[in-house]
């Protein structure tokens, strides 16, 4: 006959600090709702519950150091100066952007193209297609990536 374990393994649950953070005020809470105690104590306990619960909100919503170092920059495309591939498809053209950027050393971020720039009525390479290429960059990189033509977007 075979014998079943009365336990079976489990296996272990990654939390993160805010989750325990949070299990630990429900629990509070419900220990504060369920105990019998005099109106100021309970007064006193939901206060401290209250500014607990402020502050793993604003701990919550902190913001990132490093996001505020990107900048936010433009380009108008052209017809065919640009130092990449022009192809009309944008996700092909956001990806040759990209792969462009990476071979410089040039860290980019949230590429968007649009077609809300001014389209020119000539077919030279120079003449501007319509599209703009926005994309973050680190404020580091801002004069490399201003030598190719992309100007600060605010």
């Amino acid at each position: 006959m075979k014998q079943t374990p009365l336990l079976q393994p489990q296996k272990p649950t990654v939390w993160s600090s805010n989750a325990i953070l949070y299990a630990h005020v429900l629990k509070f809470t419900i220990l504060v709702m369920n105990t019998s105690c005099n109106y100021r104590t309970y007064f006193i306990m939901k206060k401290y519950l209250f500014f607990l619960l402020i502050g793993l909100i604003a701990l919550g919503c902190s913001t990132d150091d490093d996001a505020t170092d990107a900048v936010l920059v433009l380009y108008h495309q052209t017809y065919c100066s640009d130092p990449w591939e022009s192809i009309d498809d944008n996700r092909e053209l956001a990806d040759k952007i990209s792969t462009y950027f990476a071979s410089e050393n040039i860290a980019i971020s949230n590429l968007k193209i649009d077609d809300k720039g001014t389209p020119e009525a000539c077919l030279g390479c120079g003449c501007l297609t319509g599209k703009r290429i926005i994309l973050k960059v680190n404020k580091n990189d801002l004069d490399a990536i201003k030598t190719y033509g992309f100007q600060e977007y605010k």
